[in-house]
């Protein structure tokens, strides 16, 4: 699953880069990202694309308990919980890395994921409106081969070229589907990150700083 990510991306960037009218009251850029909390997602309708805040997951019992904070992406037309919502409502979600952590047989040590040029990127997601909130949630896809020595699942990052089609209500189906899939390769890179990055409370900049790997264990997770 895809439970942390970064946006340290001041909303006026976000809203040029998207091509959207921004509508963000009071949100700060974040180095942890988490469920529950409030951040930025990109949305389209018939009048336009506007940025706006929304929380992450979806609400599934009455207590609130539940929450489901991602989604198989490639899973999403055949459930009835998300048919509706790829059909219909669609976003993605700005972002500048995401967080995965090792198998608990690797002993969970947090691994940070961008792009080499460190450019902001657009993470596939699903919105819908609850009891008066909007809330989303991400779309994950097979790890590509950056990721998968870490985890087996990815956040699906949406290719800039095809940004607008994802947005785009309009989009038929079998288009839609196409766009749920691993990210090439060739343009991310991975490193090894402190274990601060597990406790929610800590968001700075520093989370972000490349941490050395005494164990040896970065050389064979990503040796050829």
């Amino acid at each position: 699953m895809c439970g942390r990510f970064v946006n340290n991306v001041a909303i006026d960037v976000q809203a040029e880069r998207w091509r959207a009218i921004a509508r963000v009251a009071a949100w700060r850029p974040t180095h942890n990202a988490a469920p529950t909390q409030n951040h930025p997602i990109v949305v389209q309708d018939r009048v336009g694309r506007t940025l706006e805040l929304a929380t992450w997951g979806w609400v599934r019992d009455f207590s609130g308990s539940t929450l489901l904070v991602n989604a198989r992406g490639e899973e999403t037309h055949a459930k009835s919980t998300f048919r509706d919502a790829l059909s219909h409502r669609r976003c993605v979600v700005p972002a500048t890395a995401f967080y995965e952590w090792t198998e608990p047989a690797h002993g969970r040590v947090p691994w940070a994921f961008a792009l080499r040029d460190r450019a902001p990127f657009a993470i596939a997601g699903l919105w819908e409106d609850a009891g008066g909130q909007r809330s989303f949630l991400l779309l994950t896809v097979p790890a590509n081969a950056v990721v998968s020595p870490v985890h087996h699942r990815m956040a699906c990052i949406v290719p800039s070229a095809h940004t607008d089609a994802w947005l785009d209500p309009a989009t038929p189906m079998p288009e839609v589907r196409t766009l749920l899939a691993p990210y090439p390769e060739a343009p991310m890179e991975a490193w090894r990150v402190s274990t601060r990055v597990n406790a929610v409370a800590n968001d700075a900049p520093g989370l972000l700083t490349p941490v050395p790997d005494t164990t040896g264990r970065q050389q064979s997770l990503f040796m050829p």
